[in-house]
């Protein structure tokens, strides 16, 4: 009998031996009420869980919740956005957490790679503490999802950086607009670098960091922010042009090219 402590409470593993090899996603077509349901907590869980995280970066989090569940109710208007799907993971025929990915090339934003991307992943709390995610990040991979999007706190030590390299990530890029700080955010791939891409490594992380706080001020300076309509984050679907020109001139330098090989 496999049995853990997690948080303090002695566990007996949740699945059976047969069922525990079936996980796999199931990709949602239609919303049910509870589907959507889950959906409004794990975008809760999510906000309130970043606003701790970043001591208060969302100044109005209940603004911020507001514009997340329009996002949500586009969704399920028409079952799916034309970028994002959502996914139930299913082991042992239970429902056990959900993921949801984006297709960065759709969007525009995309700066090298599949431009396919885990966007998130949650596993629900009577579940957590038996590598259930782990599992999920590999499985996402063989799929085609072969980038992550995740805050720089989950890269700031060598134990985090091995703990990815290990699940099959190779490289790290930026997302233009965040300032590379730890609870901004960033990509990993497990493609090898290349492109706009560089090593994970420590060195290859802080490289990222830099980056991504020189073009949070090259946006500024361009009033990428005024322009695209908001206080903080960027929104690029209205306004590719002058973010894509904004990023491909920052890393059309001789400076970036040397420094990738410099990492490597």
């Amino acid at each position: 009998m496999n049995i853990n402590k997690y948080e303090g409470k002695m566990r007996v593993y949740p699945f059976s031996k047969i069922g525990d090899a079936t996980l796999h996603l199931e990709k949602i077509i239609k919303f049910t009420d509870e589907d959507k349901q889950e959906s409004q907590n794990i975008m809760t869980w999510l906000m309130h869980n970043h606003n701790k995280v970043s001591a208060g970066r969302f100044i109005d989090l209940d603004a911020e919740m507001k514009r997340r569940a329009e996002v949500l109710e586009k969704l399920w208007a028409n079952d799916q956005l034309p970028y994002m799907n959502s996914y139930n993971i299913i082991n042992d025929n239970k429902k056990i957490g959900r993921v949801m990915t984006k297709d960065r090339k759709y969007r525009g934003e995309n700066l090298g790679g599949s431009g396919l991307q885990l966007d998130v992943i949650y596993v629900k709390p009577q579940y957590r503490g038996w590598g259930i995610a782990t599992r999920v990040y590999k499985l996402c991979q063989e799929l085609g999802f072969n980038q992550i999007s995740l805050q720089f706190n989950k890269i700031n030590t060598i134990q985090k950086i091995d703990y990815w390299q290990k699940i099959g990530y190779k490289s790290v890029r930026i997302v233009p607009g965040e300032d590379g700080t730890d609870d901004c955010l960033v990509v990993l791939d497990s493609n090898a670098p290349k492109g706009y891409a560089l090593p994970l490594t420590m060195r290859g992380v802080a490289e990222a960091r830099k980056h991504s706080h020189k073009i949070r001020i090259k946006f500024a300076k361009n009033n990428v922010y005024k322009e695209m309509g908001t206080q903080d984050f960027p929104y690029y679907e209205q306004h590719q042009d002058l973010y894509r020109s904004i990023v491909d001139n920052h890393f059309q330098s001789k400076v970036f090219v040397q420094k990738q090989l410099e990492v490597a």
